[in-house]
């Protein structure tokens, strides 16, 4: 079993769609992934993972699954160190790395910044910024990435790989390639569960360009047993093959492009 992950081209967040450059590479993208066997593609409902999957759809028509756990990772938090709201993985280094349950793959959703939050999507008002009383509700860091977890967990047990503690067990294996179309914070949470890696270090360390690909396979070393390892992470051939510069969304430095 493979499940390869892209992040959607490069973002009009304004629009929820695509820049100029954003579309050209979903075009490129397309391209690459014309050639792959896919047996489901799974979505997110956001515009701009949608606009990003059209090519790779029409090369392989089919009728995606669209994942509302998939959207973006995007939990509203009281950031530790202003009191503001902000989102939950966006931190400077010397706050979040002092922070030792943030390391923990099983208990950093319930550190003790993630206490509060809003849900993705909940729509604040200027008056409760301007009032300071944010409607946070409890332990919503914890219910949102159980969503996530439980999301790919029943797709995998779909086709007979179970969750079991740290890996799974495998009713028989399958020749099968999952691709998945979400974003950066989304798909390192994803992430984060499969690989029992806790999600801010993925989120505060690595980075996936847009556009980009990330391949995990089941390795099955002891019959029945499955643990997923990367192939590659955040990989953008087809942007070099076609000249097209890595894009900058989401990271704080110059990306590396050659």
């Amino acid at each position: 079993m493979r499940l390869i992950f892209i992040r959607h081209a490069e973002p009009d967040y304004a629009h929820d769609s695509l820049t100029e450059k954003g579309w050209r590479e979903a075009e490129y993208l397309g391209q690459r992934t014309q050639r792959w066997p896919i047996d489901h593609i799974y979505v997110s409902p956001l515009g701009r993972a949608q606009d990003t999957a059209r090519s790779t759809l029409a090369h392989h028509p089919m009728q995606p699954t669209v994942c509302p756990w998939l959207q973006e990772f995007y939990v509203t938090v009281p950031n530790p160190v202003t009191g503001r709201p902000s989102i939950g993985w966006d931190y400077l280094p010397d706050d979040w790395t002092a922070e030792p349950q943030l390391f923990d793959s099983l208990q950093w959703a319930d550190a003790p910044r993630y206490d509060r939050g809003l849900p993705p999507g909940y729509p604040l008002r200027r008056e409760d910024f301007e009032s300071g009383a944010i409607p946070y509700q409890p332990k919503v860091v914890r219910a949102e990435w159980d969503k996530v977890c439980q999301g790919i967990d029943d797709i995998l047990a779909e086709y007979g790989y179970h969750r079991r503690d740290r890996y799974y067990e495998v009713d028989e294996t399958k020749d099968v390639t999952l691709l998945f179309f979400a974003h950066l914070g989304a798909i390192d949470a994803v992430l984060s569960h499969v690989l029992n890696i806790a999600a801010p270090l993925l989120w505060q360390g690595m980075f996936l360009p847009p556009s980009s690909v990330t391949v995990l396979g089941a390795e099955e070393r002891k019959p029945g047993l499955a643990y997923f390892r990367a192939q590659c992470y955040g990989d953008t051939a087809h942007l070099l093959m076609h000249g097209e510069p890595v894009s900058q969304s989401g990271y704080f430095t110059d990306p590396f492009s050659l």
